[in-house]
């Protein structure tokens, strides 16, 4: 039986300008850290939350190179016994 539970996508968008390196290669940490310590300036931030049906969570984890074990579900969407 599909899962009942519900789950989500989060897509978030920043935009950063720095003057003479891109920002593209740094890891989260380091672009939270060049925007409030460093010499980069955060200009804008923009948030999307998706609602996604368990077999699409299932999908999204295997896309991202996970497995949907990691929140408990079958390839499927069924929750694990």
């Amino acid at each position: 039986m599909t899962s009942e539970r519900q789950f989500w996508m989060t897509r978030v968008t920043i935009t950063v300008l720095s003057e003479e390196e891109p920002v593209d290669a740094l890891s989260l940490e380091h672009i939270g850290y060049a925007v409030t310590e460093g010499n980069c300036v955060l200009h804008g931030r923009e948030a999307a939350v998706i609602a996604v049906d368990p077999a699409e969570m299932a999908r999204l984890l295997d896309e991202a190179g996970s497995e949907p074990g990691f929140f408990m579900l079958t390839d499927v969407g069924e929750d694990e016994e």
